[in-house]
């Protein structure tokens, strides 16, 4: 039996309030041009978005999202975005950013995100969440890396999407709220509360 904490909520209705938190905190126009970094699949962004010309970029050699108003471009995940400054109204970047390593190409991206963008938003996991979303553990993410990679070898720790990588165990970026903002200037953030208080986001945004 899977516990894991979104089966027992309604998925779609949770990333649909996530999404407008999203636009909220940008005061995003239907004509702002966005930049989608890590745009996967489209089921953090698109699926809920109708109106914005968006740009997505992600490692994929092709795009997985085909709609109107869209366009997809390839990037290296060295850090480097391929596009002019200021080039976009907004950036968009969810959960992402806690897989970006090492720490320099954390920066760089970082740094790329409010160059080409006129205001963003970022999202990861909070720090203090009560139930780690990738490992559905409690706390997961502060226990020592060995005994995190011993509970998913002997539990199964993960979530069937990423079951299909050949070592699926991963060392997630968790840092306290300052360490985030570091990397970015004058920011504001919030805690976003995307499963009740068991599965918490930190969101970090200029508008």
């Amino acid at each position: 039996m899977n516990l894991h904490p979104r089966n027992f909520y309604n998925p779609v209705k949770q990333k649909q309030r996530r999404y407008d938190k999203i636009v909220s905190l940008l005061r995003l126009k239907p004509t702002d041009t966005v930049l989608n970094v890590g745009c996967g699949e489209g089921l953090t962004f698109e699926t809920f978005n109708n109106t914005n010309p968006i740009t997505g970029v992600d490692l994929f050699k092709e795009g997985k999202i085909h709609r109107k108003d869209f366009k997809y471009v390839q990037i290296t995940g060295k850090g480097e975005l391929p596009f002019k400054d200021k080039e976009f109204d907004a950036v968009v970047c969810i959960g992402v950013l806690e897989h970006v390593k090492p720490f320099e190409a954390l920066q760089k991206t970082c740094n790329e995100i409010e160059r080409v963008g006129k205001k963003f938003l970022i999202l990861v996991p909070d720090y203090n969440t009560l139930i780690e979303p990738h490992y559905a553990f409690p706390f997961f993410q502060h226990l020592p890396i060995p005994i995190q990679k011993w509970l998913h070898k002997m539990l199964n720790l993960r979530l069937e999407l990423d079951k299909r990588r050949e070592n699926p165990y991963e060392e997630i970026n968790y840092y306290p709220t300052k360490k985030w903002l570091g990397l970015f200037k004058e920011a504001k953030y919030t805690i976003h509360k995307h499963i009740g208080i068991l599965i918490t986001n930190l969101i970090i945004w200029k508008s």
